[in-house]
C-alpha cells in the first residue's frame, strides 16, 4: 500500500510555464512590438524553453543572445549579463499565484498519506515559488526537498535514495508524481519507486522506464487513490 506521496513542483503544482509567460509579456513590452509580433516571439521562446526542460545554461545562453540582437535593433541600451539571467530567475516565480483547487485536492490527501516535495532548482526561487503558490503551507519543512540543498537533483538515484532514506521508507510505498519523463518518472523508477505522469496530452517516451500509471491532469490524482492505492 503506498502511504508516501512526492511532488514535483513545476508544471506538477504550480503552473511554472504560465509564469514564464507573463514574464515574458512583461519583458518584452519594452520593445514595443505589434501584437502579432509579440505573440510570434513569445511562442518562440515558450517552444525553445521547452517546459523548462531545456537545460538551463544553454536556454539562458540562447535567450539573452535574442536579448541582444533585439536590443540592437531597437536601439535599446545593452543590459549586463548577470543582471539580465539572474532578474529573470528572481522574476518567474512572482508572477506564481495560488491554484485553490490544488491546495484543496492537497489538504485531502494529507489527510491519508505523507506529502512530500521533491523538486530540482535553487533554494531561494523553489521556495519562493511555494510561497507565492501558498503551497509551502501544506508541506512539513522537513518533507520540502530541493536539489541544490541536497547536492543531488534529478533524475540522480542519490536524489531519490536520499529522500527514502531520509524519511525511512520502504520504496515500495512510495509513489513519485510529476511532469518530467526523465527527472521525475524514469529516475524515481530505477530506485524502485512507483510512478505517476502528469502526461497534458503528451505522449511518453519509449525510452524511459515507463509510469505506473498515467493522468492527464493533477486533479485526477484524488480519485485514482481511492481505487488504486
Amino acid at each position: 500500500m503506498i502511504n508516501t506521496l512526492l511532488f514535483d513542483l513545476d508544471n506538477t503544482l504550480i503552473d511554472r510555464n504560465n509564469a514564464m509567460e507573463l514574464y515574458l509579456r512583461d519583458l518584452l513590452s519594452k520593445f514595443h512590438f505589434s501584437s502579432e509580433i509579440l505573440e510570434q516571439e513569445i511562442t518562440t521562446i515558450m517552444q525553445k524553453d521547452d517546459w523548462g526542460y531545456l537545460n538551463r545554461t544553454e536556454f539562458c545562453t540562447w535567450l539573452l543572445d535574442r536579448h541582444r540582437q533585439i536590443s540592437v535593433h531597437k536601439k535599446i541600451k545593452k543590459i549586463n549579463e548577470y543582471i539580465f539571467i539572474n532578474k529573470m530567475f528572481q522574476s518567474i516565480p512572482t508572477y506564481i499565484r495560488p491554484d485553490f483547487e490544488t491546495m484543496a485536492l492537497l489538504s485531502k490527501l494529507k489527510k491519508k498519506y505523507k506529502l512530500v516535495l521533491a523538486t530540482n532548482g535553487g533554494s531561494e526561487t523553489q521556495r519562493l515559488k511555494l510561497a507565492r503558490a501558498t503551497l509551502n503551507k501544506l508541506f512539513d519543512k522537513n518533507d520540502i526537498y530541493i536539489s541544490s540543498e541536497m547536492g543531488f537533483e534529478k533524475p540522480d538515484k542519490a536524489f531519490f535514495n536520499s529522500i527514502i532514506f531520509s524519511l525511512k521508507a520502504n520504496p515500495n510505498e512510495v509513489i513519485m508524481i510529476g511532469d518530467h519523463p526523465l527527472n521525475d518518472i524514469h529516475g524515481a523508477a530505477l530506485c524502485g519507486i512507483k510512478t505517476c505522469w502528469i502526461s497534458k496530452g503528451r505522449q511518453f517516451p519509449t525510452s524511459y522506464s515507463p509510469p505506473s500509471i498515467i493522468i492527464q491532469h493533477l486533479n485526477e490524482i484524488e480519485a485514482w487513490t481511492q481505487h488504486s492505492i
